[in-house]
């Protein structure tokens, strides 16, 4: 799900920018069929599930956030109306309105709510002081209330189980707050809400590995799972880092932290040298869910009570930076160990990727693959090549995707902070002003690169992602075609430029609805519908015309 922006200043915006705004460039990638109702400031956060934005009410002026789904990624409407009961609000963002929107040929799922931009991550953040939290027992007994109320309160009176329970994804109500001004926090993502059912199957939900229950290994949704992600949370509160990142700030890989969870026998808690809080995170870090805490042993925590603790006598086999035998490269201010670790955080800051590897981070890393990793994997001469080349930051940019597709293939692919898998491209060309986007993604082969990350497309089957290679040998050879006929068709008004070839809207909306149709080539009849009732020979075109032609006509028959 999408990070929520944080406002350093946690001052309100008095000056927002209004529908006339020149300059207010969000419009061009929001949703036009929600300009009658919503104003966009701006892309608020985005994720593998969809676009959350920031936006100004046009019925009250009122902030709130729209989040968008990506084409393919189902938004649950039935869940999205049951969290909207007002008496679930104390735990649930006000939820406005939601439904299905046409964007291009697709139809994604969109809801509004309340906008809250400050994330429980971000709270953690501001507490830290030379890396540890302000030591403040009265403030974080109370954070291990609330978020105990708040998980108590979906699982009860919600009757929901939050699978994805991790700090980004909890959201920080600052301006109502309880009745002594305390903050409140709400559960911000629905995509892993489940319902409690006989089959207690989590498989169809999104899940954070980092945050993963050791029964979510064989998909099992129970009602203790939540409660091991809670007791994760709470050692970031107690320390100040997450339980994945290790001492020399070498973050563990998903597949690393998947692999401990079913070999190990419990967590190591030794960085929480408060016996206290160390019994608390004994209790939820508890591998065997009959055995773990709930609500009724943390309250009892929370009165002084000790409950009891069942664990295993075998001791916990702690990560350590000792098991690295390489030297570790630093992105971001992160050292890693793993070329998996790399291209994990690559994936997630592809522009500052691109950035690293066009200065620096190329050579750099070229030496760490050669002489640390002995990895010959990934063709490292592309980063010694970035030197010196007029088109370095485009090459730069190609050259970390396909980094991370060589060591992160479950990653969704990201080009200069945006999505390029098949959907992400589609979506891109189909926003206004896209084109020259479109031909360096073309240019640097980007389409190509990207399919080697692993797609949900059944046909690919893990391969290979036959969408994109398709998209990368179809659209330039489309364009090209839609160019070519637009010479030899006339406009139907018969006004300047007739048969002159595309203006710059008309490329605009080719591109666009070329490479729709190529990623969602069974939407075709959508398409074809603007050109009911074309006359004469423009109406014999349409049965036979090519993808490239039909681009063409949309636009020239209106």
């Amino acid at each position: 799900a999408p990070d929520a922006p944080t406002d350093p200043a946690g001052s309100h915006r008095t000056d927002p920018p209004t529908r006339r705004d020149a300059h207010n460039t969000a419009r061009a990638e929001f949703p036009q069929a929600l300009l009658d109702r919503y104003e966009p400031y701006n892309i608020a956060g985005a994720g593998s599930e969809g676009t959350v934005w920031h936006v100004r009410r046009l019925a009250d002026g009122t902030d709130a956030a729209v989040k968008i789904a990506h084409p393919g990624q189902a938004m649950d409407m039935d869940t999205l109306e049951y969290l909207a009961t007002p008496e679930f609000r104390r735990h649930v963002p006000r939820i406005h309105e939601f439904g299905d929107i046409a964007i291009g040929p697709t139809v994604c799922g969109w809801v509004a709510m309340e906008y809250l931009p400050l994330t429980f991550e971000d709270q953690l953040t501001r507490r830290l002081r030379d890396g540890k939290p302000r030591e403040d027992r009265a403030r974080t007994e109370r954070t291990v209330r609330e978020l105990t109320d708040l998980l108590d309160f979906w699982q009860t009176r919600i009757d929901r189980n939050p699978l994805d329970l991790k700090p980004a994804n909890i959201l920080v109500r600052q301006r109502d707050g309880d009745r002594r001004g305390h903050p409140q926090l709400v559960v911000a993502d629905f995509g892993g809400v489940a319902r409690f059912t006989a089959s207690q199957s989590y498989r169809d939900f999104q899940i954070t590995a980092l945050y993963m229950a050791p029964e979510q290994i064989v998909n099992q949704n129970l009602k203790a799972t939540p409660w091991w992600t809670l007791g994760l949370v709470l050692y970031q509160v107690f320390t100040g880092r997450p339980l994945y990142v290790l001492g020399d700030e070498a973050r563990i890989t998903d597949e690393a932290w998947t692999r401990g969870l079913i070999l190990n026998n419990e967590v190591d808690l030794s960085a929480v040298t408060d016996t206290r809080r160390n019994l608390l995170l004994q209790g939820l870090l508890t591998k065997d869910p009959d055995d773990r805490w709930t609500a009724a042993e943390v309250r009892d925590w929370l009165k002084g009570v000790n409950p009891p603790v069942v664990r295993s006598e075998a001791p916990a086999a702690p990560p350590s930076a000792a098991r690295h035998a390489n030297r570790p490269i630093t992105f971001r201010g992160t050292a890693h160990h793993e070329a998996e670790s790399l291209a994990a955080a690559m994936a997630q800051h592809s522009q500052e990727a691109a950035d690293w590897l066009a200065v620096e981070g190329g050579p750099r890393l070229a030496a760490w693959l050669r002489d640390d990793l002995q990895d010959t994997s990934y063709d490292s001469g592309q980063l010694l090549a970035l030197r010196g080349t007029p088109d370095r930051s485009i090459r730069a940019a190609a050259a970390a995707l396909a980094f991370v597709a060589v060591f992160a293939p479950t990653a969704t692919p990201q080009y200069r902070g945006r999505r390029v898998d098949a959907e992400g491209i589609a979506r891109i060309a189909q926003g206004q002003g896209a084109v020259a986007f479109v031909d360096e993604l073309l240019k640097a082969d980007v389409p190509t690169i990207a399919a080697g990350f692993h797609c949900a497309h059944p046909p690919c089957a893990r391969g290979r992602c036959t969408v994109l290679l398709a998209l990368a040998d179809e659209l330039p050879r489309t364009i090209e075609q839609v160019r070519a006929r637009a010479h030899t068709l006339d406009r139907r008004d018969g006004g300047p430029g007739s048969g002159g070839g595309l203006d710059q809207r008309e490329t605009s909306a080719a591109y666009g609805l070329a490479a729709a149709l190529i990623v969602h080539p069974g939407q075709r009849k959508q398409a074809l519908l603007p050109l009911a009732g074309l006359p004469g020979v423009l109406a014999s075109l349409v049965a036979r015309a090519p993808v490239g032609v039909l681009a063409v006509l949309v636009r020239l028959s209106t």
